[in-house]
């Protein structure tokens, strides 16, 4: 286990406790994925000194702000999509009882009719 690892072993996700399928399958993707963004960022920043003789210092800090970021931005995504969810459901359900209203109101209409239909008949004889 490299210190990249261990370092995000320890770190703490903002994740629900129901959600076991971050913790067990996708975390040590998400773990490996952000190792090899500090790799290439390391290893661009050794050719960047090299070419131009600047310093760009990545360390192991930089590591861990970027899983904090990560973290961040996966809390908002789960915050986003449990807003539209919602949204979603509520209007699903503003669907089903305008559908409601207007199965009432077509028997209304029907019952009208037929009451209309006796003057109907009266009016156009006369």
């Amino acid at each position: 286990m490299t210190a990249l690892e261990f370092s995000a072993g320890k770190l703490k996700y903002d994740e629900p406790r129901s959600n076991c399928a971050f913790k067990f399958k996708l975390r040590p993707y998400i773990t490996l994925i952000c190792q090899q963004f500090h790799s290439s960022v390391r290893d661009t920043s050794e050719r960047f000194l090299a070419e131009q003789g600047r310093f760009n210092y990545v360390t192991p800090t930089s590591y861990l702000e970027l899983l904090s970021t990560f973290n961040t931005l996966l809390t908002n995504k789960r915050a986003e999509t449990t807003k539209m969810k919602s949204r979603y459901e509520v209007g699903l359900q503003k669907i089903a009882s305008s559908a409601e209203q207007v199965t009432g109101m077509q028997s209304e209409l029907e019952a009208g009719w037929s009451k209309l239909k006796p003057i109907e008949s009266r009016v156009q004889r006369a």
